[in-house]
């Protein structure tokens, strides 16, 4: 019976979610799983099935705790008296209303945090002194279930997030009467009376079957998606689904193909998650975060850059700067048309060409120089920063991340063109000649920072004035 849930749904989520329940009996383990999905897909039904493995009761509207109703403290404490097992927070999702939403975020990434690092809080007495009265650890693999992601791109390192693409047309009825009656608990005692004369055993070779999964995993990935917490998350399930197994084959030798299959699907289930959980971690990066913010800064006309003459770029609009208006109209020069007397005239000839160049203003401050040829961007990073902070702030979405942190987390994901390390031992560059020299600028390829021009803006050339001030285009109109 237990088998059949690893083939509910996707393998993406289905062998994380039951390779938990069985890892979690060996005792505390860093892993978090997060199950989202939209309102009525069943995430809750499915996080129900993993809990009914330690108590028949447990059902989806009986679960152990939910995010809005429970406190960080209470959570982790509860978590530690339960002990090894899987423990289901239920139905994250935020309101909208940015204080609120931050609360609620704050509360998840304590407890997340609290299950990554295995610590329990501690406190100090009124004399100082360190209380004896610490929170324990908590040992229980948790499981969150939620509509949204939780914001921060170090939370999300910590958890394995699960999607489920919309509603599971699989049907659970079955499913739902067998965990009602115990069958899965019941397989769960059966499992944990077969481990315990072997659990020191088990736990003592835990450490190395970990770390062979999970260079294995590392080994599979590819090069962009390969990160350290990721494998070793990953590893945690792979080795719940290696002890299920080894279990099964115990109780029943003829269920050798089916286990086989399984651990076929494991290992291309696991592969695949290392892309789309790099995906979700890239997400909410500081570093990345900021480029996009900065992108969306600059074509929202927050701010804006010129050119090395103080001019505004080529697809200006999407540079920050905006129309502002047009200069006078101006007659083209043509030809004195002379009259002559006809019986067939010709066509009157077509009215003059006027043409109107077309001003543009800087929008916001002015964060840097671009040099199109070069397809080159210098930014100064305190101007930048605060544009960026206001577009994180008005997003709901505040930005984490320092001025001083900013230069080395863009070296460290590719995205600075030059740096001054092996001179100065400087992520910062001097600008270019426009700038005086001047240092602390940060160097970006504009391919890096932007996706394309605005095709909606038609200049091809312009001259003007930096610095908020007006430019000018050549361009007919």
């Amino acid at each position: 019976a237990c088998l059949a849930l690893f083939r509910v749904g996707a393998p993406q989520v289905a062998i994380p979610l039951f390779g938990a329940v069985w890892r979690s009996a060996l005792g505390p383990s860093p892993l978090t799983i997060y199950l989202s999905a939209q309102p009525g897909a069943g995430k809750s039904l499915l996080a129900a099935l993993a809990q009914q493995h330690f108590g028949a009761g447990m059902h989806e509207a009986a679960l152990p705790a939910s995010v809005k109703h429970s406190t960080a403290a209470s959570v982790n404490a509860l978590r530690a008296l339960v002990g090894d097992a899987v423990f289901v927070l239920d139905d994250f999702m935020v309101s909208g209303n940015a204080a609120d939403d931050a609360k609620i975020n704050e509360k998840i990434d304590n407890i997340v945090r609290a299950q990554y690092g295995g610590t329990g809080a501690q406190r100090l007495s009124r004399d100082g002194s360190l209380s004896t009265n610490a929170a324990p650890p908590p040992r229980s693999t948790l499981i969150l279930t939620g509509e949204t992601l939780p914001r921060g791109g170090s939370l999300r390192q910590r958890l394995l997030v699960l999607e489920l693409p919309g509603r599971l047309e699989q049907d659970l009825g079955p499913m739902k009467v067998a965990a009602a009656k115990g069958v899965y608990a019941g397989a769960m005692a059966a499992f944990l009376r077969w481990l315990a004369p072997q659990m020191d055993a088990v736990r003592a070779e835990l450490r190395g079957l970990v770390a062979a999964a999970a260079a294995r995993l590392s080994a599979d990935a590819r090069d962009v998606d390969r990160d350290h917490r990721t494998a070793f998350l990953l590893a945690e399930v792979d080795v719940g689904v290696q002890l299920f197994s080894r279990f099964a084959a115990h109780v029943d030798e003829g269920l050798g193909g089916d286990l086989e299959m399984l651990r076929q699907f494991t290992r291309a289930a696991l592969r695949e998650m290392t892309s789309t959980q790099h995906a979700h971690r890239a997400a909410q990066d500081p570093a990345v975060r900021f480029v996009e913010l900065l992108a969306a800064a600059l074509s929202g006309g927050r701010c804006h850059v010129t050119l090395d003459d103080g001019t505004a770029p080529e697809n200006a609009t999407a540079w920050g700067w905006r129309v502002a208006g047009s200069t006078p109209n101006v007659e083209s020069e043509e030809p004195e048309q002379i009259e002559a007397f006809d019986d067939h005239p010709a066509p009157a000839p077509p009215e003059p060409t006027r043409a109107k160049r077309i001003v543009y203003r800087g929008m916001g401050d002015c964060v840097g120089v671009v040099h199109a040829a070069e397809g080159l961007v210098w930014i100064k990073p305190e101007v930048a920063m605060g544009a960026v902070r206001a577009m994180a702030v008005s997003s709901g979405d505040p930005l984490a991340l320092t001025t001083e942190d900013l230069p080395r987390r863009l070296h460290e994901k590719g995205l600075l063109a030059k740096t001054d390390l092996k001179s100065n031992r400087a992520y910062a560059v001097r600008g270019p000649k426009e700038t005086g020299f001047a240092r602390g600028y940060l160097c970006l390829k504009t391919a890096t920072l932007l996706s394309g021009g605005d095709p909606a803006d038609g200049s091809t050339g312009s001259t003007g004035s930096a610095g908020g001030g007006d430019a000018v285009s050549g361009n007919a109109e």
